[in-house]
């Protein structure tokens, strides 16, 4: 999620957060791209497709996106105002019901303005065009990363999600693209206890999703069990930005932004998080500011 922090540094507009959480950031132009290191990252036949339960949401039919656009003003307005100090949501027991009920206004917010002018869809490809081998997405969501994901060279891919009806919908997104030349499954199931043995993938990815989760050590370390020897973990995640008075607005901000975005943490040290979780951080790039960070990382030897 971002936000204006002052008007001289991000002036205006709309944000968003992809699993995310959304917000309004002003006039970034795409050269504000920070990098702390040049990054080494490299780069169907349908088996198997689970059937899962759709929820569908509640409540009369309103224009896609419209109450999100709404929450979204809501959410900046407040954190602008410093509602810092509002409770924090807890996700864990919530999650899947809550990304039923948004499942059908998602996938709008991915061609929206806020993240065409933020270049968000250009960091999802340069994500998935580094998957390799048996690949496997944690909070795949309505399968935004699809379109890359399928023009890889995989083995297979597995995508996961706590939410029936996102899975509903990365099944949908699927089925109208051309069929893949590799074995696609999904899978509902949690990411901090995945339903996989250890050694199982080549490479586990994950966009905008560990920010929402309220576990993120557990599902880092679930995340490297599965991975074999010299696998790769690919994330594409909000973070703390090293910049000052910028990470003092998001610690600042965290519970507020929290409470108004399903669960997402924007404050969170994302490198620090996968060495405590044993992984070793191999590139990071930052982006927006930093508050975006592009990590590719190993389990530890």
């Amino acid at each position: 999620m971002y936000m204006s922090i002052t008007s001289s540094l991000l002036h205006g507009a709309a944000s968003r957060c992809t699993n995310e959480c959304l917000i309004d950031v002003p006039h970034l132009c795409k050269d504000a791209v920070l990098r702390t290191r040049s990054s080494r990252m490299s780069g169907a036949r349908v088996l198997a497709c689970q059937a899962f339960p759709t929820h569908p949401a509640q409540g009369p039919q309103r224009p896609a996106g419209h109450d999100h656009r709404m929450a979204t003003r809501r959410t900046l307005l407040a954190t602008t105002l410093g509602a810092g100090l509002l409770p924090t949501i807890s996700m864990r027991s919530r999650a899947g019901a809550l990304y039923d009920e948004y499942a059908e206004e998602y996938d709008g917010l991915e061609s929206g303005r806020a993240a065409q002018l933020l270049g968000l869809a250009g960091l999802r490809g340069r994500l998935a065009s580094m998957a390799r081998g048996d690949a496997l997405e944690i909070g795949a969501g309505t399968g935004l990363n699809l379109p890359w994901l399928l023009a890889r060279p995989l083995t297979s891919y597995t995508a996961l999600d706590l939410s029936g009806a996102m899975l509903a919908g990365a099944r949908a997104r699927l089925a109208r693209a051309p069929p893949p030349p590799f074995p696609v499954r999904f899978v509902a199931g949690d990411a901090a206890r995945l339903p996989f043995p250890a050694h199982s993938f080549d490479c586990v990815l994950s966009s905008y999703a560990l920010c929402a989760m309220d576990r993120p050590d557990a599902a880092l370390s679930e995340a490297l069990r599965v991975l074999r020897p010299g696998g790769q973990l690919l994330l594409l995640e909000h973070a703390r930005s090293e910049l000052w008075p910028l990470s003092w607005y998001q610690d600042r901000t965290a519970r507020a932004v929290a409470a108004l975005s399903k669960g997402c943490r924007w404050d969170r040290e994302v490198g620090s998080l996968v060495r405590a979780a044993g992984g070793e951080v191999r590139a990071l790039e930052r982006h927006l500011l930093g508050t975006v960070v592009l990590l590719d990382a190993e389990p530890r030897a």
